[in-house]
Parts: C-alpha cells; structure tokens; sequence
C-alpha cells in the first residue's frame, strides 16, 4: 500500500495582530494580519456588539509564505465593544483566535497597550493601566 505525503505546515503565524487604525468623521478601520503563514489561511474578523457584513480581505505571497489581512470601516464606538480576529488552515485543523476590546475615543493609548502586551489581556478599562503581577514593583518572582 503507497504512503501518502503529508504537507509540510509551517505553524503557527509570525505575528496575528487586531488594531483599530483610525476614527474620524464617525467611522474607525478595524484590521487584523496574519504574517507568515503556510498554506494560505482564511481569516474572520468579528464583533460581539455588531455583525460585520463588509470584510475587505488581502492575501500577499511572500516566498512559500502568506500574510492576510481582513479590515472593515465601521460607525465609530459609541461603547466600548470587543472584536475578535479568527485565523484558519483547514488543512492542519489549525485555528488561532485574538481577542480585544476598543474603547471609544483617542487611538494611541489602545494601540500602544495591545501591542506592548506580549499576552492577550481580556478586558481593560479605560482610564486605567493593568500591570501583571510579576511586573509590579515589590514582586520578585522566581528570582
């Protein structure tokens, strides 16, 4: 009996990043990539509050690998709401979720702590800073 040849999968992504790019005149972009995937992923981007029915979804080839992106203009929040980015191959019944929640108003402060954070935080409040707990001062853990 022939053997036959599994592909060759190259998990997980480089990067899965879910951003809100800008809010003016009452409307925000929501984007979230995937960088460095192999095969070709299919990717969802969704929202707890609110369906998204006009996803624009780019694939760039880069060598043997892909990078994805999904991205939808919005009515800007009115409410915090939280969004949720779903990277899929079907093929290595591999699925990756990010997860995170957008506050209404300035955008930097969001940004700059969902990317400085090398771990999903579930919920944030806005206003306020969340430091782990191995991170805080008068904590020596492990050392």
């Amino acid at each position: 009996m022939p053997t036959r040849e599994l592909p060759n999968f190259d998990l997980p992504e480089k990067s899965l990043i879910l951003k809100r790019m800008r809010s003016e005149q009452g409307v925000m972009k929501v984007q979230c990539t995937a960088e460095g995937v192999f095969p070709q992923p299919t990717i969802i981007l969704r929202s707890r509050q609110r369906e998204i029915s006009e996803t624009e979804v780019k694939v760039r080839e880069k060598g043997q690998l892909f990078d994805i992106t999904a991205s939808a203009v919005l009515p800007a929040l009115q409410d915090p709401e939280e969004f949720s980015c779903e990277v899929r191959i079907p093929e290595a019944n591999y699925t990756k979720r990010q997860e995170t929640v957008f506050f209404p108003g300035e955008l930097s402060h969001q940004i700059l702590f969902f990317i400085s954070m090398p771990f999903p935080v579930p919920y944030a409040n806005a206003g306020r800073s969340w430091t782990p707990e191995f991170m805080r001062p008068g904590t020596n853990k492990g050392g």
